[in-house]
């Protein structure tokens, strides 16, 4: 989209015929999207590299959007699944140890 409005601002309406999305040649508002694309794909240029980590993203598209949803969403993703891991082991020994498994030989593709 930014490729496109660096080339032309004008943008014409996708299903009706003839009519135009902007103002002309020179439409202020389009100006302004175009340059906001350019800033936000500045921003998210750190998505491309090849080491960039799920804090590095979410913190880029915070930054973009203005705001802290992103970042704060993983933090609630790591306490969730650190609990969750940890009741999962915790939950798997008591049971083990409580109900052993037996070993169920009658065939039927069933494995010991």
């Amino acid at each position: 989209m930014h490729e496109r409005l660096i080339v032309d601002l004008e943008v014409e309406h996708p299903v009706t015929p003839g009519a135009m999305l902007t103002k002309g040649p020179s439409d202020e508002s389009t100006a302004f999207l175009r340059d906001k694309l350019a800033i936000a794909l500045d921003d998210l240029a750190v998505l491309d590299d090849a080491d960039c980590t799920s804090k590095d993203a979410l913190t880029a598209w915070d930054k973009v959007f203005n705001t802290d949803f992103f970042s704060a969403r993983q933090k609630e993703d790591v306490a969730e699944n650190s609990a969750a891991a940890n009741a999962a082991i915790l939950g798997n020994l008591v049971s083990e140890q409580r109900n052993p498994r037996v070993v169920d030989k009658r065939g039927g593709g069933r494995f010991a």
